[in-house]
């Protein structure tokens, strides 16, 4: 892949992407009135670096969708840069990280709302599952707004699995490894429920094997 690439969306469209077949630093331009949903999966047992940022024009919407695999000691680092240059653009970014075996992850999000986007609204958050103690998650949510009528936001949660949840599975006649597969799923839900079948089969296949 090269090192840098520049994608220009002109007409509403969903993409999905593997990370390790993007190029490092990559910028999405969409264009006014037009509506991009981006998933991007980090499921291969790799070390990643990437940079990606996305420009929005005037009424342009992103939807971007992250879901991250880290184990064996994996060192994956993400950096989205979101730039809301149109009035009325609008931006939601939801990550997942499910992390074992010590696998760092660093995540960076930044959200820019240029004096010339008014009325635009923009949301990032990012929720960490740790299947063990061994793992390192550190994310920084950053807001640069130079617009004074705009709303912006965002969040950032991690935790393990409680006994509590896998005792209360197990008392409904499910297995150890049963309850976990659940937990998990539920914790990804919002990234692969409107994945294309196929591939939300690679996911699952990804899955069986991860817990």
């Amino acid at each position: 892949m090269p090192k840098s690439q520049e994608i220009v969306i002109t007409e509403s469209t969903k993409s999905v992407n593997h990370i390790e077949d993007i190029a490092d630093k990559l910028l999405i331009k969409i264009k006014p009135k037009t509506e991009l949903k981006y998933y991007l999966l980090a499921i291969s047992e790799t070390d990643q670096l990437k940079e990606i940022t996305v420009e929005l024009g005037q009424q342009a919407v992103l939807n971007l969708f992250g879901l991250v695999l880290g184990q064996n000691r994996q060192d994956l680092k993400v950096k989205i840069i979101l730039k809301q240059i149109g009035r009325l653009s609008r931006a939601e970014v939801k990550l997942r990280t499910l992390l074992k075996t010590g696998a760092r992850f660093t995540g960076f999000g930044l959200i820019q709302i240029y004096k010339s986007a008014q009325k635009s609204v923009s949301f990032l958050e990012a929720k960490n599952l740790s299947l063990d103690s061994s793992t390192s998650c550190q994310v920084e949510p950053r807001l640069e707004i130079a617009a004074n009528d705009v709303k912006a936001s965002h969040a950032f949660s991690q935790g393990q699995i409680q006994a509590e949840q896998i005792f209360y599975l197990e008392s409904r006649s499910l297995d150890h490894k049963q309850a976990r597969k659940i937990i998990i799923r539920g914790f990804l839900r919002e990234i692969t429920a409107s994945l294309p079948k196929q591939e939300m089969a690679v996911v699952e296949s990804s899955l069986n094997s991860f817990v």
